[in-house]
């Protein structure tokens, strides 16, 4: 047993030391323990952000792959709905159309520009909303002071899938028999080249006394005329005139009457 004149020695002592424990502890130990934690830390949301990553290009590589696997519209597009209407190639086709059938035109009318409104498209439906989805989320740690900006944002209502169409209307009427109607819709409606979209049919009866119409045989008992209506689309109209002839000077198709003629007195007002 120490001698008591000793014990409070060894007590200072041994909480000298205990306190000296404690310093290293706090000084040396406990910043390396917390930095060795944070480094924990970092190397988890570096672990996630990577998962995050592969995750997401994964689900771009899937959009991509349907993207690549889409049919090339640009010829249909190009068929049904050109930037520029042919209209001389285009009348020339629908007057062969009718001489080929046996028809005749009774009248014939061209409207003005009509524009199309594209049918409506929920966001959730749309790829590009899908897509737009996936960077809505930044990184699990962004460096102090930095915040995270999306590079895109989903479409937030419905919207047009389409844009930019217009539509120019048709109208005409045609006389003939009912036989001669079909074999005019049969080469008309030809998918690999179609003339336009009809909307509206109305077919009247033209027995033998009907009234004569101008320009067109007198009717027999079966015939009929047909009044169609129809659509002529165009996608982003081109309004550019392009006229590549060279100009002609116009000819008066006689003298002119600004040539002078000889012996003539002077006109008031000439000098």
């Amino acid at each position: 047993m120490l001698n008591s004149r000793y014990a409070p020695i060894v007590a200072i002592t041994v909480v000298l030391i205990l306190i000296l424990v404690a310093l290293g502890w706090f000084l040396a130990i406990k910043p390396q323990v917390d930095e060795a934690s944070r480094v924990s830390g970092l190397v988890d949301e570096v672990e996630t952000n990577i998962a995050a990553i592969d995750a997401t290009s994964a689900r771009l590589d899937e959009y991509q792959a349907t993207l690549d696997a889409l049919p090339d519209l640009t010829e249909p597009i190009a068929q049904n709905a050109p930037s520029v209407w042919d209209m001389p190639s285009f009348r020339a086709r629908l007057d062969s159309a009718i001489k080929d059938a046996g028809l005749e035109i009774v009248t014939y009318e061209e409207g003005g520009e009509t524009a199309v409104e594209g049918w409506p498209q929920e966001p959730a439906g749309l790829m590009s909303t899908q897509v737009a989805t996936l960077f809505q989320t930044g990184p699990v740690h962004l460096p102090e002071g930095e915040e995270y900006t999306a590079p895109a944002a989903p479409v937030g209502e419905a919207a047009a899938v389409a844009d930019g169409i217009t539509g120019i209307t048709l109208s005409f009427s045609l006389a003939g028999t009912p036989s001669e109607m079909l074999d005019f819709f049969q080469q008309i409606q030809d998918p690999e080249a179609p003339l336009f979209q009809v909307y509206d049919v109305t077919e009247t009866a033209r027995p033998e006394e009907s009234s004569s119409l101008s320009g067109v045989s007198d009717a027999s008992d079966g015939d009929l005329t047909i009044d169609i209506s129809g659509f002529v689309y165009m996608l982003n109209p081109d309004p550019t005139i392009i006229d590549e002839e060279v100009l002609e000077d116009a000819s008066l198709g006689g003298e002119s009457p600004f040539t002078a003629i000889e012996d003539a007195p002077d006109q008031p007002g000439a000098n």
